[in-house]
């Protein structure tokens, strides 16, 4: 029976050892993955900007003797992004985010990099996949409307200005607070933490300020309404009643029929750890044998043979509890249960 229930712990730790492996495997595989469209990207920029600058001096240097760069083709992509270009690769699944401050849309931020360094904008939506966010009237670029976009935004401006996402790491939270004179003001906050703390009863995350006690609610906090408490009837049913204990599962009952643990659970799987009655005991009367074979040959031991079964029968498994012992534990615990019920009644 030993040798079995070692086979199964040797099975489930080897399963559990497999699936480790091939999560880091699958990680790695992502991580390479966002590396390679994140270099592509970048690359792509890199180069754009190389044609555009060497386009740039040619026209400098060449003066009226420049070519005309611009013809019926180009003509009307001039000075716009190609919509890939702002593509942003998701970043691996497994990426554990740590912002500076957790956000939301609809709140004011400021930018901290970029074009519009110092202006500040209100979250129009944020991407966790990516971690950027999208600030409203901030950090445009015009691209070139194919006729495919054009039909489904409903318009026919071949040009259209949109606003690219931002890092999270290149914006702050901005936030009115009370000064020393009494008045609010704009206060750029560095970092907020999330701290969990009990509101009406009920278990929820509030923002603070890092270091401080200033609670910062968000733009749902503040139009949430509250929420009317209920109110006491007569015929309420008492919360003492409700949260009585009623049935205690006993110790010697399974919690379910025998044969359905077979339906659970292949019967014949080798991570299996409950098995029947009468193969644990068939097994038991192996182990059994097994050690009167060897208790025969003790008197041919030597002493250091028998110090070491002695020390080995020390680090054996404490035996599992016996029929006696759980019935005994079973009546205690009736026994409380029913001085329990005795006392929500005298009350």
């Amino acid at each position: 029976m030993q040798k079995i229930l070692r086979h199964s712990g040797l099975a489930r730790r080897q399963a559990a050892r497999k699936a480790k492996k091939l999560e880091e495997k699958e990680n790695h595989l992502d991580t390479r993955r966002w590396l390679k469209e994140e270099v592509a990207v970048r690359r792509a920029a890199t180069q754009n900007m190389k044609v555009q600058r060497l386009a740039q001096r040619e026209d400098w240097y060449l003066g009226p003797l420049a070519p005309k760069r611009l013809n019926e083709h180009t003509i009307e992509k001039y000075a716009t992004v190609d919509l890939p270009m702002l593509q942003t690769p998701e970043l691996p699944k497994h990426y554990k985010l740590q912002p500076f401050q957790p956000l939301h849309a609809g709140e004011r931020v400021v930018i901290l990099e970029g074009n519009d360094k110092g202006r500040i904008g209100t979250i129009m939506n944020i991407d966790e996949k990516t971690d950027r966010i999208r600030i409203k009237g901030m950090n445009k670029f015009n691209i070139w409307q194919e006729e495919w976009l054009r039909k489904a935004n409903n318009t026919t401006d071949i040009i259209a200005a949109i606003e690219h996402s931002l890092p999270s790491k290149h914006v702050r939270l901005v936030y009115p607070l009370i000064n020393k004179n009494g008045h609010k003001k704009d206060t750029i906050i560095e970092r907020c933490e999330i701290r969990q703390e009990y509101v009406d009863d009920e278990l929820e995350d509030v923002r603070y300020i890092t270091g401080t006690n200033i609670a910062i609610p968000g733009p749902e906090d503040a139009s949430k309404p509250k929420e009317n408490h209920a109110e006491d009837f007569d015929g309420d049913t008492l919360r003492i009643l409700t949260e009585a204990e009623t049935w205690v599962p006993p110790l010697l009952t399974p919690p379910m029929p025998e044969s359905a643990i077979d339906e659970i659970k292949n019967k014949y799987s080798k991570y299996r750890i409950r098995h029947d009655e009468e193969y644990t005991e068939r097994k038991l009367e192996e182990d059994r044998a097994e050690r009167r074979r060897q208790l025969s040959g003790m008197s041919m031991w030597s002493p250091r043979q028998e110090a070491a079964e002695i020390a080995k029968r020390k680090k054996e498994p404490v035996q599992p509890l016996d029929l006696k012992m759980l019935e005994k534990m079973g009546a205690v615990m009736v026994a409380r249960q029913r001085m329990s019920a005795r006392t929500a009644s005298s009350t």
